[in-house]
């Protein structure tokens, strides 16, 4: 068995790709908005590692970590009922994973050498809105902060991680012959890290021409109005083009284990990607969908149908500008 995290930036054209895999019979998959957020997010085991492990350590900022990271897993746990609908705002982690919760804890007792309370202001600075009311709580032993003492080598605790991992995956070892399909589980702009903490991974990183992916974003804010479309352009195309270069200048992005691969290499090159991803994997070609996917060229320049749009129009021509390095065709 192995693990594939299918990662993408927002519009980059990742669901086609995700078409692929998911009617495999090998291929056990959690559905195209089902993201593991795990490792990537705040908190996550990338956070968690780094606080636990960088030779920048301190017992302030390990100890933090812990927390944030137990704060997590109860955000990230629980099985979808009437009660937890209305009072709780978790991802139902156990549902997807059976064992989440146990498993999660488990790896938290097995990184923590001790807890123990006492007073510790450096968390309430950021996180306590009202300190004289702290203090006086202090005073009588009333309000105690707990305190994680943690730190490991990187291989040690890279180690431990594997486990925690393969725990969670357990239960798919009918698929020993095939594949976990995560989605977005990894950084898209810096797989590496993540790869090597977990156990028999492959990132596959899907981008798209910028151009492309503004005109989406832009055609969602306007027809939709929505929130993820309107983070992606920012306050304006200026915003857009810095995080696009943001996103794309780091040399982690490059790693055996990371094949990166564009939406229109799909749509014009089947067959050539098709083989990309057969090597990569050491699977036949055979082994993804063909029978409900047709590669079309309709989506591949978006912009040129709305020619009449002057707004969309005078920031296309600044993103052809600016990132023309990037821009597929």
């Amino acid at each position: 068995m192995c693990i594939v995290d299918l990662s993408g930036y927002s519009y980059s054209g990742k669901s086609a790709y995700y078409q692929l895999f998911a009617p495999c019979t090998s291929v056990r998959s959690f559905g195209i908005e089902s993201e593991f957020d795990l490792f990537r997010i705040p908190g996550g085991i990338l956070d968690l590692f780094h606080a636990l492990t960088d030779d920048n350590w301190s017992l302030m900022r390990s100890s933090h970590a812990i927390q944030k990271f137990r704060i997590l897993i109860s955000r990230l746990s629980g099985k979808r009922t009437l009660a937890s609908r209305l009072f709780s705002n978790g991802l139902y982690y156990d549902d997807l994973f059976p064992g989440f919760t146990s498993a999660s804890y488990s790896f938290i007792s097995s990184i923590v050498y001790s807890d123990f309370k006492c007073y510790w202001p450096f968390d309430r600075i950021l996180y306590d809105s009202l300190p004289i009311c702290s203090k006086l709580l202090n005073t009588f032993s009333l309000s105690l902060d707990q305190v994680s003492l943690s730190r490991f080598s990187r291989y040690e605790l890279c180690s431990l991680i594997h486990l925690y991992i393969s725990s969670l995956f357990s239960q798919f070892l009918e698929y020993q012959n095939g594949i976990v399909l995560l989605n977005n589980a990894f950084e898209t702009s810096s797989p590496s890290c993540c790869i090597d903490l977990c156990p028999h991974s492959y990132s596959i990183v899907i981008d798209r021409d910028p151009r492309a992916i503004f005109t989406s974003a832009y055609l969602a804010c306007n027809a939709h109005n929505q929130s993820q479309a309107k983070a992606v352009i920012g306050r304006s195309t200026s915003n857009f083009i810095t995080r696009y270069l943001m996103q794309r200048t780091q040399s982690s992005r490059y790693h055996p284990k990371c094949l990166n691969l564009s939406f229109e290499e799909l749509m014009l090159s089947y067959e050539s990607t098709i083989n990309k991803l057969s090597c990569f994997l050491s699977v036949p070609s055979t082994f993804f969908n063909s029978t409900t996917f047709r590669p079309s060229d309709r989506n591949i320049c978006p912009w040129k149908l709305h020619y009449d749009d002057p707004i969309l129009m005078a920031s296309i021509h600044m993103i052809q500008s600016e990132l023309s390095s990037f821009c597929y065709l």
